[in-house]
């Protein structure tokens, strides 16, 4: 996986990033938002729906609440990025809330929340979608 995005244009470590996200969903056994995705993704950056690298500036940062810019970038590189910058502001202040705009889809919460347990924290992850 990390193979197959780094060769469409994604930087080494949101390569990792997106690789070990798709690979935990299938250990987890769920395999509607693993493997069966990654072409999803790979198809957007080849048709450049999504962006390989791109700019993810914070738009918003107020006291444990921030915004940042997805810039159409693999949705689970803006949302992993979000859920640390949350885990730091709750780490300081109790609670931390990142939303992140313009951004793609993020596969399944799990990752996210999985992130939160690790540093010793309870956590929220969502996203919206079209009507299916």
């Amino acid at each position: 996986m990390r193979d197959l995005f780094g060769a469409s244009g994604v930087p080494e470590d949101d390569a990792a990033t997106i690789a070990d996200t798709i690979v935990e969903q299938e250990i987890r056994g769920n395999t509607t938002h693993g493997l069966r995705l990654a072409d999803h993704n790979l198809q957007g950056l080849a048709d450049g729906l999504m962006r390989p690298k791109p700019e993810q500036p914070i738009l918003s940062d107020r006291g444990m609440t921030a915004v940042i810019e997805g810039d159409h970038g693999v949705g689970m590189v803006g949302c992993m990025k979000a859920m640390r910058l949350a885990i730091r502001k709750a780490t300081k202040g109790g609670i931390g809330i990142v939303l992140v705009v313009r951004n793609n889809h993020f596969l399944a919460a799990v990752p996210y929340c999985l992130e939160v347990v690790n540093a010793g924290m309870i956590g929220i992850a969502f996203s919206n979608t079209k009507a299916a």
